[in-house]
Parts: C-alpha cells; sequence; structure tokens
C-alpha cells in the first residue's frame, strides 16, 4: 500500500500509529525528531506524512516549511497531528490537513486513505507561506 512517514517523539503515539497502519497494509517509518524526518523524508520518499507539531530540535511548523521547500515533496500530503496546537499556522505553513490528538484508531486508516487520495483542507491559491528577510 502506501509509506507513511510518522514524525512522533513520544513512543507510546509511534507505537500506537504504527500498529494501526501496519495493520491497515500501509509501510510505516518512524522519526523521533524533525531533522530525522526530514532526512527520512529525503531518503525514503514517502507516500504521506504525519508530523507532531510538537518534536524536539525543530518543531513541526519548521519540519513543514523544510518538506514543502524539497522539491521531491511539494505535493506529497503532509497531516500535522497534535494535542494542542494552530490547525490555521498548521495549514498556513504547508500542512494539508489536521488530526488532533488523542489519535482516533479506528478511524485513522480512513483518514490517511483519504489524504492520499488527494483531500486537502487547504487550498493550492494559499499555499505555504513565503517568508522573506526584512530590506
Amino acid at each position: 500500500m502506501a509509506r507513511i512517514l510518522h514524525i512522533e517523539d513520544n513512543a507510546s503515539n509511534r507505537l500506537l500509529v504504527r500498529k494501526v497502519l501496519s495493520g491497515a497494509g500501509h509501510e510505516v517509518i518512524d522519526a523521533t525528531t524533525g531533522p530525522e524526518g526530514i532526512a527520512l523524508a529525503a531518503k525514503e520518499k514517502p507516500d504521506v506524512v504525519l508530523v507532531d507539531l510538537h518534536i524536539p530540535e525543530l518543531d513541526g511548523y519548521e519540519v513543514i516549511l523544510r518538506l514543502r521547500g524539497m522539491g521531491t515533496m511539494r505535493k506529497v500530503p503532509i497531516v500535522a497531528v497534535t494535542g494542542v496546537g494552530d490547525k490555521q499556522t498548521a495549514l498556513a505553513v504547508g500542512a494539508d490537513g489536521f488530526v488532533a490528538k488523542p489519535i482516533d484508531a479506528a478511524r485513522l486508516p480512513a483518514i490517511v486513505g483519504r489524504f492520499l487520495g488527494g483531500h486537502r483542507e487547504r487550498g493550492d491559491k494559499t499555499g505555504p507561506i513565503r517568508l522573506r528577510e526584512k530590506s
């Protein structure tokens, strides 16, 4: 089925997502920090990325911005996953959707399937935020 990169520092959450999505036939690749997730995205070329917004070293917002800056990741669905976070900011920096914690394990395979099928919560016309230096 699909190759899913899950960027999450909490071991229990990683285990839950791995169990549920592997059980649905997907390959799950785990990263525990932002830099590790970015490196794995470049190497593994996932079909979808699930990223916690509150991860060590680089937060999820920065990870999303950096992933969107990679040519191979521009069209890959990125879904922000968090218990506490700003959905609008996640969408503005380039996330395609948002899943709240605690994760509903029964619904997770269908949610991932929707994003794999082209569902996006943000419009292409808004796109990710482009940061500019002051002149």
